[in-house]
């Protein structure tokens, strides 16, 4: 039986040093041989990772001074994101982020960028409003079981909801699975502030666009898929920059070497679940005919808790060109999950209220394996699988 990890197994080793790093994050950054290390601690000190591969041949690099954000009655930790360059696709790392000084977290590892193009298989994990309860420890423990074979995770966040310090705490509850594993955030709904997305814009390093200073929207390729990250809370109309930017993003992609497009953004635009309905109409009208004409294949999205597997659709019908839409909210936050149903639609294939998390797997250039992952007990199961062929109907 695969061991699931608790909550208190996923935190990382707490250091000694008063200024020791914490908060270990790492993600793809503005191009393959890329990888951005990030971290936090008590105390202002050197931004330095030593990597190599091998554990004993290090080189060591510097980044810019570490950032600090506040709040009413809060400062954050220092912060700090540097970017490795030149690595080798596929390679494994190890690297430690810190100084001898004031402090430096254990020698840890991390798997470079697979690669792009048509034939390189990946798998990704697609987990979506996680929070960070029982339920979440869960799910990322179940993901942590599997992180060997997964190529990055794909999706939301804190459920810090404006409370400075539940960006710590979820910081601190996926170091060990963020420290090791590429994980490419988006917005939900409960990271949205009085002052906009002030705490994720500074903790979050994601490849930005220049027309995006807080990394909501941008673009990874990885494998055999060009993989976009949207945001609802920010403008999307026809002619804002959001919208301008898919535009543009989507008309450059090369499907002969990323024959895979997949969206992911917060709140569905096809549900049948009674929680949240039509939170993602204005952006479904807004950019659904953009995604149709790019040959979009699969839109992941969350805000509603329960998992639903919609058809290929286009403007509210089945459509064999259309995307697959997908529904993951389920990754464990305190709100619970949403168990109410309206009447199943014929766009609307599965659904049911439980916690898990997805996996795709990028087979080649014409199949692509998608599972739902539920987390009832120790044993991960698969409630939920589909074939997703290109040019058929799913």
């Amino acid at each position: 039986m695969a061991k699931i990890l608790t909550a208190a197994a996923l935190v990382g080793t707490a250091a000694a040093a008063p200024c020791a790093p914490a908060q270990q994050f790492i993600n793809y950054a503005d191009s393959p041989d890329q990888m951005r290390i990030s971290w936090s601690t008590a105390c202002a000190a050197t931004a330095a990772v030593s990597y190599g591969t091998s554990p004993t041949a290090m080189q060591t690099v510097t980044g810019n001074a570490p950032s600090q954000y506040t709040a009413p009655l809060y400062t954050s930790p220092y912060i700090y994101h540097v970017t490795l360059k030149g690595l080798t696709p596929g390679a494994t790392y190890y690297y430690q982020v810190g100084d001898a000084t004031s402090g430096q977290s254990d020698v840890l590892t991390f798997t470079a960028h697979p690669g792009v193009g048509a034939e390189i298989p990946t798998t990704v994990a697609v987990i979506g409003d996680p929070g960070q309860t029982s339920n979440s420890a869960s799910t990322y423990g179940h993901v942590s079981v599997s992180k060997s074979t997964y190529a990055m995770i794909v999706g939301d966040l804190s459920y810090a909801d404006s409370d400075q310090p539940r960006w710590d705490s979820w910081q601190n509850l996926i170091a060990n699975l963020s420290s090791r594993l590429p994980t490419m955030t988006q917005v939900g709904n409960h990271e949205q502030e009085i002052t906009g997305f002030k705490a994720y814009a500074a903790r979050m390093a994601m490849p930005a666009p220049a027309t995006d200073e807080n990394n909501v929207w941008y673009s990874v390729n990885i494998g055999s898929v060009h993989w976009v990250t949207l945001s609802n809370y920010h403008a999307f109309g026809s002619g804002s920059a959001q919208y301008n930017w898919l535009k543009a993003d989507l008309a450059a992609v090369d499907r002969t070497v990323t024959p895979w497009i997949f969206v992911n953004t917060h709140a569905p635009w096809y549900s049948t679940n009674t929680a949240h309905q039509g939170d993602g109409e204005a952006q479904r009208k807004a950019l659904e005919s953009l995604l149709y004409k790019a040959g979009v294949d699969a839109v992941f999205t969350g805000h509603v808790h329960a998992y639903e597997r919609n058809h290929r659709a286009y403007n509210n019908k089945r459509d064999p060109n259309g995307p697959v839409y997908i529904t993951i909210g389920d990754g464990g936050n305190r709100e619970g999950l949403a168990s109410k149903w309206l009447a199943q639609t014929p766009v609307s294939a599965y659904r049911m209220a439980t916690y898990g998390h997805g996996e795709i797997t990028l087979v080649n250039a014409t199949h692509v394996h998608w599972g739902w992952h539920t987390n009832p007990d120790a044993e991960d199961q698969t409630e939920d699988d589909l074939w997703i062929v290109k040019g058929q109907d799913c």
